[in-house]
């Protein structure tokens, strides 16, 4: 019984310290939400033309999480194979008919997916739920022909032009009436509209540093624990 108590005694500030541990982990500031930056464009294809500016906390997001983190009413069609965006404030098709605009043929119009690099556009080879959106990079939607050889890629607008105010900490608001912005059909003047995206609840980083210190505090528990029985045990033998 001495024996136990002694090695008890030896353990309690080691004990002690990793009671704190989680406590003090709680209390370091977590990874902010909008440490990274990412911009999406809509083309509706009728002249108007919606930006908004998305912020996450991972390292990369897919295009489609980065779609549903803005303000704007998605339709979708949950398939097999992923997510089909049928429509974006309601230029589209209605999600129990998702390619209703694509009869056959060359006339075949849905919501194509396109990402910029080095300010040019290209039609995504991968599916936007697959893509994946790192800081500062941008993705694009576009309603209208839809094939690679025929579809027409985003207006030339810039990462800056979408997402400056964001990254610098601005808040920005802007009334209904300005949620899409005209464009020529030239792109030679085009107007872009830039809000504060309506953030969905997003299972950031903030809790991981509890759930470790309390895993490494059972993991202690259970040491201690063994370590005391097996002392018991020889001083039984004994």
């Amino acid at each position: 019984m001495r024996q136990n108590l002694s090695a008890i005694r030896r353990l309690l500030p080691l004990f002690i310290f990793m009671t704190l541990v989680p406590v003090l982990l709680t209390r370091l500031p977590a990874r902010a939400a909008g440490d990274n930056h990412a911009a999406v464009v809509v083309d509706f294809g009728d002249g108007q033309v919606a930006t908004r500016c998305v912020s996450f906390a991972e390292d990369g997001i897919s295009g489609y999480e980065a779609l549903l983190q803005t303000d704007l009413a998605i339709g979708i069609d949950l398939q097999t194979g992923g997510a089909a965006v049928c429509s974006i404030n309601d230029q589209g098709c209605p999600s129990d008919d998702c390619f209703c605009s694509c009869p056959g043929g060359n006339n075949c119009l849905y919501w194509s997916y396109w990402i910029q690099n080095d300010g040019a556009w290209s039609y995504s080879a991968v599916g936007a739920g697959l893509h994946k959106l790192h800081d500062g990079e941008m993705s694009g939607w576009v309603w209208g022909q839809g094939s690679v050889t025929q579809a027409t890629p985003p207006p030339a607008i810039s990462f800056d032009d979408v997402c400056t105010e964001a990254v610098a900490g601005v808040s920005t608001s802007l009334p209904p009436d300005s949620v899409a912005a005209s464009a020529s059909e030239t792109n030679e003047d085009v107007r872009t509209s830039t809000a504060a995206p309506s953030n969905h609840e997003r299972p950031y980083d903030k809790g991981w540093r509890s759930y470790i210190g309390y895993g490494v505090l059972l993991l202690f528990l259970g040491v201690l624990t063994a370590v005391i029985y097996r002392r018991r045990g020889r001083t039984q033998n004994k």
